[in-house]
């Protein structure tokens, strides 16, 4: 089953995958693809009329403004378009059915009247709505007074059944129009202007042949095969466009099969291939991971001390303040001590002074020494005991405050190192 399928997928890539890929490749429609032409119809105006026509590929080029490389049979109509309205519904179109009912031969700067072979562009606005229709196929631009008076008329020295009479010999009749790919029914009013057309040169040709009543004849039978070679022609435009709007169909329907078998076949392959992309995917998510956690370990263990000495700053300026008013309170008691010493050595010397004055029988003077020898040994005794509180106090915020201090400061430390590290080891205790 698998087999069959596969090759009724390889026949339809054979034989569709060209059409489709030429559908694609529509460009969009444009009048640089259209030149200046004569009206490929007969016509006994002394203004003969132009049209825009598209060259097919391998014939010469009379414009040297065509752009012969990127041009199609087929381009994809304008969303804007307002005049070929009937395209079909992807909105393709015929380049030569584009070229006759949207685009105008080119009037140069140097010229007074378009040429042949004169670039084309599009309709003006005004114009558009001249040639717009019901139908949704649009009016020629050349039939419609208005617009081709500036753009489609050009002087020329006579008309064919002019030139006829003048050689005095009957010239062969104008070529039958070149097949359109146009939808549109043969207009009626189309058929009686070349009717009246082929009445009145066979009339000017019967002027100049003076009365010639086979020439005029011949003349006049040669005019209404015309009509009918144009009729036939205009009929046969209508078929082969018709037939190629079905061929047209036929692919873009292949095409569509093809599209969602296609479509069918990539899902089938999905299961086979997503387990390997995204094995892939995962190895390489992997690998990018690892290089970024690398980076941003290396930029947290470098950012880490440092958010542990912000934390324990704090705590290390209390316990330095600690440590400082410990060693004031010590320094105090010192002083202390000292004075007390030096008074208590003041008391001993009066106390000495005041037995050697009692020995003599000053008993009074020996008195007054020994009172102020008292006096100076008690505040000897008093400063003696500020100073032990002194020095009480100093060892208490010592022994107390001071570790507690660097203690919380160490766990500050590790804590903020922590959240910036998690791997940073607990901090050695204090050592103070």
């Amino acid at each position: 089953m698998q087999s069959a399928v596969g090759w009724l997928l390889l026949a339809l890539v054979y034989y569709l995958v060209p059409a489709a890929l030429a559908l694609r490749s529509t460009r969009n429609c444009s009048c640089d693809c259209c030149q200046a032409e004569f009206l490929r119809e007969a016509s006994a105006d002394t203004n003969n009329r132009l049209q825009c026509a598209y060259a097919q590929p391998g014939l010469q080029s009379a414009s040297p403004y065509r752009d012969m490389n990127t041009c199609g049979n087929l381009c994809k109509r304008a969303v804007a378009d307002k005049v070929l309205t009937a395209a079909s519904a992807v909105g393709e179109v015929d380049t030569e059915r584009f070229c006759f009912f949207e685009c105008a031969p080119r009037l140069l700067a140097d010229e007074d009247e378009p040429k042949q072979g004169n670039p084309c562009e599009p309709l003006v606005d005004a114009a558009i709505a001249e040639v717009r229709d019901d139908t949704g196929n649009g009016l020629p631009p050349m039939e419609q007074a208005a617009v081709a008076l500036p753009h489609f008329l050009v002087a020329r020295a006579g008309t064919h059944a002019e030139t006829v009479a003048s050689a005095g010999s009957p010239g062969p009749a104008p070529a039958a129009a070149e097949p359109w790919s146009s939808l549109k029914e043969p207009s009626p009013d189309r058929f009686a202007m070349i009717t009246q057309q082929a009445v009145d040169s066979a009339k000017v040709a019967a002027n100049a042949a003076s009365g010639n009543g086979l020439k005029i004849q011949e003349l006049a039978s040669r005019a209404f095969n015309s009509v009918t070679v144009a009729a036939a022609a205009v009929e046969d435009a209508r078929r082969a466009a018709l037939e190629a709007h079905a061929a047209e169909q036929k692919v873009r329907t292949f095409h569509e099969v093809l599209k969602r078998m296609m479509k069918k076949r990539a899902f089938m392959v999905i299961p086979q291939e997503l387990p390997g992309i995204i094995g892939r995917a995962r190895e390489e998510a992997k690998t990018m991971a690892r290089k970024m956690a690398a980076a941003t370990k290396k930029e947290m263990v470098a950012s880490a001390p440092k958010a542990g000495e912000k934390a324990a700053a704090p705590y290390r300026a209390a316990m330095q303040s600690a440590a400082d008013t410990a060693a004031q309170y010590a320094k105090a008691g010192d002083d202390l001590a000292g004075q007390a010493k030096m008074f208590y050595a003041q008391a001993q010397t009066l106390e000495g002074q005041a037995g050697v004055q009692m020995a003599r029988g000053w008993t009074v003077s020996a008195r007054k020494l020994d009172q102020k020898a008292q006096f100076l040994a008690g505040k000897a005794v008093a400063m003696n005991k500020q100073a032990s509180v002194y020095f009480k106090t100093s060892k208490a915020i010592t022994d107390t405050n001071v570790p507690e201090y660097a203690m919380q400061a160490s766990q500050a430390a590790y804590s903020a190192e922590v959240m910036v590290n998690p791997d940073t080891a607990p901090a050695l205790p204090p050592i103070i």
